[in-house]
C-alpha cells in the first residue's frame, strides 16, 4: 500500500446510492497501469451501505479515504468535501458509476502536469456492457486501448470560443490553482460550465484530455 509521504495524486469520487458499478471502477483503479502513487478519496454523499467494506472486497491494496459528505444532497458538495480533504497538488475526478481507461491516473496526472485544469471526454455505456470482462470494457473505449497502453494522447489546449464545459466526471486540476475556479456550490451542477468560464476568464490555459 502507498504510504502517505509518497502520494503524487488524489482521485476523488463522489457517491451517492452506491451502485455495482462501483465496484467495477474500483476495479480499474486497483489495475492501473505505470500510474503515480495516488490515493483515493471516496465522497459519502448518502445512502450508500459500508464503502469501506466494498474497497476490502474490490481493491483491497489502494490508499483510500472515505470523508463524510451526508450533510448535503448533490454532486458538487460532495466534491467539494473532497477537495477539502485531499492533500496532494494533483486532483483527479471520476463518477462512481463510469469505468476509467487503464491509464486515467497516469494520462491525468500527465495533463495536470501540462495545463492547470482539464477536462476528458467519456464514451456511454449500458449496464449489460459493464458486466464483461474489465478488458473487453476498455477495449471498447473508442478502440484506443493499445495505442493508451503505450502512451497516453496528449493534452490539447481548449480552443478559444469553445464553450467551456468541464466535465465533473472525467476532470483534473491543480490544488493551488482550484482557489480560482472553485467548484460550483449549487448541488444540481454535474457539468461544471461555471468552473470552465471562471478558467478561462482567468487566463487559464484549459486543455481537452483523451484516453480517459
Amino acid at each position: 500500500m502507498t504510504r502517505p509521504s509518497e502520494v503524487e495524486v488524489s482521485v476523488i469520487i463522489p457517491v451517492r446510492g452506491a451502485s455495482a458499478s462501483l465496484a467495477v471502477q474500483l476495479s480499474v483503479l486497483a489495475v492501473q497501469l505505470d500510474a503515480p502513487p495516488f490515493v483515493l478519496v471516496l465522497v459519502d454523499n448518502g445512502r450508500n451501505g459500508d464503502l469501506r467494506a466494498l474497497v476490502r472486497a474490490h481493491a483491497p491494496h489502494l490508499a483510500v479515504t472515505v470523508v463524510d459528505a451526508t450533510r448535503q444532497a448533490g454532486t458538487a458538495f460532495a466534491r467539494n468535501r473532497g477537495i477539502e480533504r485531499a492533500t496532494t497538488e494533483t486532483l483527479l475526478f471520476c463518477d462512481a458509476d463510469d469505468v476509467v481507461g487503464p491509464t486515467c491516473v497516469r494520462g491525468g496526472a500527465m495533463a495536470v502536469d501540462a495545463h492547470p485544469m482539464f477536462s476528458g471526454g467519456e464514451v456511454p455505456f449500458t449496464s449489460d456492457e459493464l458486466d464483461r470482462a474489465l478488458r473487453d470494457v476498455w477495449a471498447r473505449l473508442a478502440g484506443w486501448l493499445p495505442r493508451s497502453l503505450a502512451q497516453p494522447d496528449p493534452v490539447t489546449p481548449m480552443l478559444q470560443g469553445t464553450y467551456p464545459v468541464l466535465l465533473g466526471c472525467s476532470l483534473g486540476v491543480r490544488r493551488s490553482f482550484a482557489r480560482v475556479p472553485e467548484m460550483p456550490k449549487r448541488t444540481d451542477e454535474c457539468v461544471s460550465a461555471p468552473s470552465g468560464e471562471r478558467a478561462t476568464n482567468n487566463d487559464a490555459v484549459t486543455g481537452a484530455a483523451r484516453g480517459k
